[in-house]
């Protein structure tokens, strides 16, 4: 088995099932009782023949923002590219021929990746265990989604309504559907889907 076979194949999955996280395809996940879903996904792939690259990318969902905005099922496999809020690490090349022959030199590449997932993934995750934390954050950064990424706007909007703060969840899709210069599909339907106007 190649390092690289090793990350992907041992060390990578026994890490996450070790943290409680279930898997489909390269996409790891972990459901919290509060609806929020924790994601952690990987790119790893060999450069030359004595290097490969090692990423790791997370983000986090809440439990029905993707039914109740598009009305159509959530996928699993999907959810690194459907997660609320997402990031990356960035790509660390990894000398593979350093890890070939020693059971030490293994060791090492195990405590590379796990420090991936340790200090980048964990304490993003921690930031956002709690819905409301979640929602305080997207509120944060409204002024930004506004100008660039009302969907944005739209999801937190279906997290609001999905933890029964309906007031807050009306009052930001009417602000979207305000501010468009056109009609705005997705916008009029989560209206009229959540019952803004009763």
């Amino acid at each position: 088995m190649t390092p690289l076979e090793h990350v992907k194949k041992k060390i990578y999955p026994n890490l996450l099932k070790a943290m409680g996280f279930s898997n489909t395809g390269k996409v790891w996940f972990k459901e919290l009782k509060n609806g929020i879903v924790l994601f952690v996904g990987y790119n790893a792939k060999t450069v030359k023949s004595d290097d490969f690259s090692f990423s790791v990318a997370y983000g986090i969902y809440f439990n029905g923002v993707h039914e109740l905005l598009y009305n159509n099922p959530f996928e699993f496999k999907y959810g690194l590219e459907n997660s609320i809020i997402k990031t990356s690490g960035n790509p660390k090349r990894v000398k593979s021929h350093f890890f070939f022959t020693s059971v030490t030199r293994l060791e090492e590449l195990e405590i590379f990746v796990q420090r991936k997932v340790m200090e980048e993934a964990i304490p993003f995750f921690e930031s956002f265990l709690v819905p409301l934390d979640l929602c305080d954050f997207l509120e944060s950064r409204i002024e930004v989604y506004k100008k660039s990424d009302s969907i944005a706007i739209l999801k937190l909007a279906c997290i609001y309504f999905l933890i029964d703060q309906n007031e807050q969840a009306c009052s930001l899709i009417t602000s979207v559907i305000e501010d468009s210069k056109e009609k705005y599909v997705f916008a009029e339907n989560l209206f009229d889907r959540i019952n803004c106007k009763g």
